[in-house]
């Protein structure tokens, strides 16, 4: 609850610099969700709905099942979080994999603010298979992804390693969960990853997504100031 109080504030506040307070909401986002792996309960708060692809056809990695995610992502026994510079994800994503324990996560997150095509990469397994999420957390309406950070993207998913599961996974407000829709993705082959939309909540088993950004219309948000662009 003082995490949802935090980000409430934020939405709210005016005074902030451009991309400052999509950064900040961003990383209360994954410090939540950290959290409510450590409750008593174990059962991680939150929402999760399968989008869908921007283009059909194979992905480049075999897609979750969505239900069997939902509930792995709420019975983490942990999640530890590792930091790691954006040029040394894919090595650090590999260590992640080989050190994880039964039951356990490890959510890499780079150094820079500046990150490509996601925010985050949460790495556990699933159906004892590997599964990384590439997670990207934002405030705005849409947010599509740029050539450049599109080359990123597919370079990391080019060192997961064969027979993974794993998905880009949209990180969003309460009040931009219910109408979320597939984002765009440059042409590349990672076109046709599955997305989802992930609602991180803590009051509830599941999180509220249904309301309006405090102190303002969500629809007279401008998604283009919400965060600092993309590379």
């Amino acid at each position: 609850e003082e995490h949802d109080a935090k980000i409430d504030a934020l939405m709210s506040s005016s005074n902030l610099k451009q991309g400052t307070k999509g950064e900040m909401v961003e990383a209360l986002f994954f410090r939540r969700f950290v959290l409510a792996t450590r409750t008593a309960s174990k059962d991680s708060r939150l929402a999760l709905k399968l989008v869908g692809q921007k283009q059909k056809g194979t992905p480049p990695l075999q897609p979750p099942d969505k239900d069997k995610l939902d509930q792995c992502l709420r019975m983490f026994s942990d999640v530890s979080t590792r930091w790691c510079s954006k040029k040394d994800m894919a090595t650090v994503l590999l260590n992640a994999l080989a050190t994880l324990e039964q039951g356990a996560a490890t959510l890499l997150l780079p150094f820079e603010s500046n990150m490509k095509a996601f925010d985050g990469v949460l790495v556990f397994s699933l159906d004892s298979k590997p599964c990384f999420l590439f997670l990207q957390a934002t405030i705005a309406a849409r947010h599509p992804t740029s050539p450049q950070a599109t080359d990123y993207l597919n370079s990391m998913i080019g060192a997961v390693p064969e027979g993974a599961v794993g998905a880009l996974v949209f990180v969003l407000p309460n009040y931009r969960y219910e109408s979320w829709q597939v984002q765009d993705i440059a042409d590349k082959c990672v076109k046709s990853i599955m997305q989802f939309a992930l609602c991180p909540g803590m009051e509830d088993q599941a999180a509220k997504t249904t309301g309006k950004r405090p102190g303002k219309s969500a629809d007279e948000e401008e998604p283009e100031t919400s965060k600092r662009p993309k590379m």
